[in-house]
């Protein structure tokens, strides 16, 4: 592999003098520094790929993420208040699978490649699949298990804990369904549920339930404790 040189640039070192040249030249080849100083006094290798700063770029040292979340949820949040946030990004976390770690990984690192960032402090799940991701890149990363790959995290999965988050037990949305009732012309309905919320949801909304089916089935040793927490904690019938 033949080499490459970045000339008249400025160079900032990071030696012990913290040395700073206003039009300087570096030569690498194969990843490696072979040669840095003063434009004027570096023999650029005849075989190098010359980059020509022209006095408007600099060379400094890979910048260092000390703290940094890889995520699918770039953009998704911008501007947004911390604690407004954090219950968004938990919920991510929930149906987070190890291949949505690795693709989360790959592109929070690209994006820390192009801005100049070649170490990164990650701290997010799954992280085998995030030293993947660095191997594949080439960065330098230090990964953090995250509490989350913790047996006992159980992401707000209580009523409690979402009632603490400030949501509702359940934060689902009717409008949608009855609008497309009344675009079919049904103004009444027969409703197979447990929840007897759902029928005073439909009849704010302007549609009848003229009767509630019960959605009966056997309980198991898997499901037992979510269907009694339904019926204590969120009034279910059972």
């Amino acid at each position: 592999m033949r080499s490459t040189a970045i000339t008249n640039a400025a160079v900032y070192c990071c030696d012990p003098a913290f040395t700073t040249i206003a039009s300087g030249t570096v030569v690498f080849r194969d990843g490696v520094i072979t040669d840095v100083g003063a434009t004027a006094d570096i023999e650029v290798p005849a075989d190098a790929e010359v980059v020509d700063g022209k006095g408007r770029l600099a060379v400094l040292p890979g910048l260092i993420d000390v703290h940094s979340h890889s995520s699918l949820l770039k953009g998704f949040s911008e501007n947004a208040q911390l604690m407004d946030w954090l219950p968004e990004y938990q919920r991510e976390h929930q149906v987070l699978t190890e291949d949505d770690a690795y693709y989360a990984c790959l592109v929070s690192y690209m994006e820390a490649l192009k801005g100049g960032t070649t170490t990164v402090v990650d701290m997010f799940r799954f992280l085998h699949r995030g030293a993947e991701a660095a191997s594949q890149l080439g960065i330098r990363a230090h990964l953090v298990p995250y509490a989350a790959d913790h047996p006992t995290k159980t992401f707000f999965e209580t009523v409690d804990a979402n009632e603490q988050l400030g949501f509702d037990d359940d934060e689902r949305i009717y409008l949608p369904a009855v609008q497309m009732l009344t675009h079919l012309g049904i103004d009444q309905v027969k409703l197979l549920t447990n929840n007897p919320a759902k029928v005073g949801a439909l009849a704010r909304h302007g549609v009848a339930v003229t009767e509630r089916v019960a959605h009966v089935f056997p309980s198991n040793q898997h499901n037992w404790s979510y269907l009694d927490t339904k019926a204590k904690r969120s009034g279910h019938l059972f």
